[in-house]
């Protein structure tokens, strides 16, 4: 476990909660409560979850812009199919609730301006989907305990992920295709069945830093044919494959200041054809890499 990361996660969740609560408390209509599941909200507005719900098929989809849910601490549960919460729309904010027991936790689809704070998706088959999904922003949002992949996210863009997690899911904890422009900074990926975080199928130009990705069972971080992106300061350790391993076909990354120790396999890898010239690799500190030689000779550093 992570005792520090779950206490960041988690009071940027009760700091969320109060805000919310009194942003309630002020407003100047009564939210809409959603008291039965399935429920499409095609209407913009206030909504609000008034108890815990269990939901034969899917929970919430919002189609309407402009749609603000507050799940005030329930809890909405499938029965094994169907989504938890889907939104297509843009302007939309979710907050303070968990999605459980659905194919998938949270889907976002072709949805622009989403904002996710303190939900959890857990015990879903996948957690959350991200579906052409642009400029949309997830905090304090736990994914774990998932059946396949915590977050499975394609042909999306410059969304922000910060202080949430990926942890303990029977997949990766995030996998990105196509991918791009996207900023993850100050989130953990543990103890996943696959490899921590993944980013593959011509991701490009994203930003992570300060990630903590640990003791999974795969490789931590992950570049396959992934062009442009950066890893700054990232912390990788005790993960069964190699620590950050960049793929044959991925060129013109750089990667700075990232600590990778203690992985079963190397801590470090490049296995583009000419490592010297693909990537750049800039003060970074671990023990052993592809080229044999450490950190303290070769194209690795």
């Amino acid at each position: 476990m992570h005792p520090a990361w779950l206490q960041r996660a988690w009071g940027t969740g009760i700091l969320t909660a109060s805000v919310v609560a009194l942003l309630a408390t002020t407003s100047g209509m009564a939210a809409t409560s959603i008291t039965t599941c399935p429920m499409t909200i095609a209407v913009s507005g206030d909504y609000q979850l008034s108890a815990d719900l269990t939901c034969p098929g899917d929970g919430i989809a919002i189609t309407a812009n402009a749609v603000h849910v507050q799940m005030g601490g329930h809890v909405l549960t499938g029965t094994g199919t169907g989504l938890g919460i889907t939104a297509t729309s843009g302007d939309v904010d979710i907050q303070n609730g968990t999605l459980q027991g659905f194919a998938v936790g949270v889907r976002l689809s072709h949805a622009q301006g989403v904002t996710l704070v303190a939900v959890t998706a857990t015990e879903n088959t996948t957690g959350l989907v991200l579906d052409h999904a642009h400029r949309n922003e997830f905090t304090d949002t736990l994914v774990m305990h998932n059946a396949g992949d915590g977050i499975l996210a394609f042909s999306s863009t410059h969304n922000m992920m910060t202080a949430s997690v990926g942890n303990n899911n029977g997949g990766a904890g995030l996998v990105g295709q196509d991918f791009a422009d996207n900023v993850l900074t100050g989130n953990g990926f543990h103890e996943n069945a696959g490899d921590g975080l993944r980013l593959d199928g011509a991701s490009h130009g994203n930003l992570l830093r300060s990630n903590d990705v640990s003791d999974n069972l795969g490789h931590g971080i992950v570049l396959g044919d992934a062009d442009e992106n950066t890893l700054k300061a990232n912390h990788v350790r005790g993960n069964s494959g190699t620590g950050i391993c960049v793929q044959a076909g991925s060129t013109q990354n750089l990667l700075q200041g990232n600590s990778a120790q203690q992985n079963s396999g190397l801590d470090v890898a490049d296995l583009t054809a000419t490592p010297c010239v693909a990537n750049t690799w800039k003060s970074n500190n671990f023990a052993t890499d592809s080229e044999g030689d450490g950190a303290q000779a070769g194209c690795l550093q």
